[in-house]
């Protein structure tokens, strides 16, 4: 037979018990966050005195229940975990996981989009930095699908770096032919 653990929160503790023991974990914060079918719960600036300082716990989502209450999906149980801890800062159960990168000369007549064709057909969101070398000559500019030379721009040797929930809206432009932009980033799909 599997051990279920179950949390309850009471006075600024996390109390996990199951499996014939009870644990107490006593923080200022806590988090949780999905991995797949897995639920990885961690501790924010624990006390020092605490045996169990810098223990996380990774398990998969149905070996878990909240005040007694079973969850039907990972992401349903750290929606619950995080409201009873009182999260200040949000979670996310779809960190950015694919890594993009690219160099890419531009044309002056032309936009381009600055990511890979699997991110423009999703529509991912992400971050990403846009860096201009020093070997550039003119301005990069940044926009939609429309930049032109009124938009933002980037001088030789600069860079950027955004967040955006569609990373398929970001284009560049180019005022000298043959000049390049650095790309690196991280899309969410």
């Amino acid at each position: 037979m599997v051990n279920v653990l179950d949390f309850t929160f009471a006075n600024g503790g996390l109390t996990v018990s199951g499996g014939g023991r009870t644990d107490n974990f006593y923080a200022t914060d806590f988090r949780a966050k999905t991995a797949g079918t897995m639920v990885i719960i961690f501790p924010i600036n624990q006390d020092d005195n605490n045996s169990y300082t810098q223990r996380d716990w990774k398990q998969e989502y149905d070996m878990f229940t909240l005040q007694g209450v079973a969850y039907g999906s990972a992401i349903l149980f750290v929606t619950a975990f995080n409201a009873v801890a009182g999260a200040a800062i949000g979670f996310n159960t779809k960190y950015p996981e694919n890594l993009f990168s690219q160099v890419i000369e531009l044309d002056t007549s032309v936009d381009e989009q600055i990511v890979p064709v699997w991110i423009q057909t999703g529509h991912n969101a992400g971050y990403v930095t846009i860096t201009t070398p020093s070997t550039n000559t003119g301005n990069v500019h940044v926009g939609e699908s429309d930049v032109n030379n009124l938009s933002y721009y980037l001088e030789p040797d600069k860079s950027i770096t955004l967040e955006i929930s569609d990373l398929s809206l970001i284009w560049v432009q180019s005022t000298t032919p043959g000049d390049v932009v650095m790309v690196i980033g991280v899309a969410k799909t």
